[in-house]
C-alpha cells in the first residue's frame, strides 16, 4: 500500500479522533494528516484501521496507561504516538496472555464494549459540563463546535433531552445560519489585502450546499446542548449523578 492509500484510510479516523479530544477537524489538522500517515507506514505498518481505532478508543477509556491524554488543541505526529506505542505494548501483553491461556486468535481483535465506549463519551460530556458551570460558556464557539453533536445525540438517545418542537427548530435554523454567515464575515474583515479577501470569498462560494447544511445542522447541535447545560445549572441538576446510571 502506496502513502496516498494510507493517508486516504487513516483520515477519517484521525478527524474521528480530533473530534473526541477536542481538536477541530479544520485546515490545521489536514497539514498533519500527510505527517501522521507517514509515520504510521514507516513504523506501524502491521497496524489495522481497527487497530488504529482501538489504540485510540483504548488509550482515551485509560486502559494503555496513557498518563496525559490531553490534546492541548493539537493533533500531531508526537501526539498520535503516545496512543499507538502504547497500544503495541498493550497488545503484545495480550497476546502473551492468550499463548499461555491457549485462547490466541490471530483473527480477532479486540474491539471496545458498548459500555466503554458510552463511558467515553460520558467522561467528555461531564468535563464540557464543568467547563460551562466554571465559565458560563461552552469550550467552543457555536460556529466552531464539532464536539457537542455527539453528546446531543448521545444525550437524545439515553433521554435526558428532548426533540425541539418544529417552531423551535425553525427558530434555530435561522440563529445558526446568522452564526454561519458572521463567521465568513468575521474572517474577511481580518483579511489583510485584497487577494487575501478574494481567496477568503472564492472559499466560502466553493462550500457546497450540502454541507452548508451540515455545517447548520452541527451547530444547531451544539446550541441544544448548551441550552441543555444552562437547564442544568438553573435547576440544580446533578449531571454526573444522571449520567452514571446510564452505564
Amino acid at each position: 500500500m502506496d502513502l496516498s492509500d494510507v493517508e486516504m484510510r487513516i483520515k477519517p479516523e484521525i478527524k474521528r479522533f480530533a473530534v473526541k479530544v477536542g481538536v477541530t477537524p479544520d485546515e490545521a489538522l489536514d497539514i498533519y494528516i500527510p505527517l501522521i500517515a507517514e509515520n504510521v507506514k514507516s513504523f506501524f505498518p502491521d497496524f489495522s484501521i481497527q487497530e488504529l481505532r482501538n489504540a485510540f478508543d483504548l488509550g482515551l477509556s485509560g486502559r494503555l496507561g496513557i498518563d496525559d491524554i490531553k490534546a492541548y488543541g493539537l493533533i500531531d505526529v508526537l501526539y498520535v504516538n503516545k496512543f499507538l506505542i502504547a497500544y503495541r505494548e498493550y497488545r503484545s501483553k495480550e497476546i502473551q496472555k492468550e499463548q499461555q491461556n491457549g485462547t490466541l486468535d490471530f483473527n480477532q481483535t479486540r474491539v471496545m464494549t458498548e459500555d466503554e465506549k458510552n463511558q467515553i463519551t460520558i467522561d467528555f460530556i461531564l468535563e464540557a459540563y464543568e467547563h460551562f458551570k466554571e465559565h458560563n460558556e461552552m469550550k467552543y464557539p457555536t460556529e466552531e463546535d464539532y464536539v457537542s453533536q455527539f453528546h446531543y445525540d448521545f444525550l437524545r438517545q439515553q433521554g435526558l433531552m428532548s426533540k425541539p418542537s418544529k417552531e423551535e427548530s425553525e427558530k434555530l435554523k435561522k440563529h445558526c445560519l446568522e452564526l454561519y454567515n458572521k463567521k465568513f464575515k468575521d474572517k474577511l474583515s481580518r483579511a489583510e489585502n485584497g487577494k487575501e479577501a478574494k481567496q477568503i470569498t472564492n472559499q466560502f462560494k466553493s462550500i457546497s450546499k450540502q454541507s452548508k447544511r451540515d455545517s447548520i445542522y452541527t451547530m444547531c447541535k451544539a446550541e441544544l446542548v448548551k441550552q441543555f447545560f444552562m437547564d442544568c445549572v438553573m435547576e440544580d441538576v446533578d449531571l454526573s449523578e444522571q449520567l452514571k446510571t446510564l452505564n
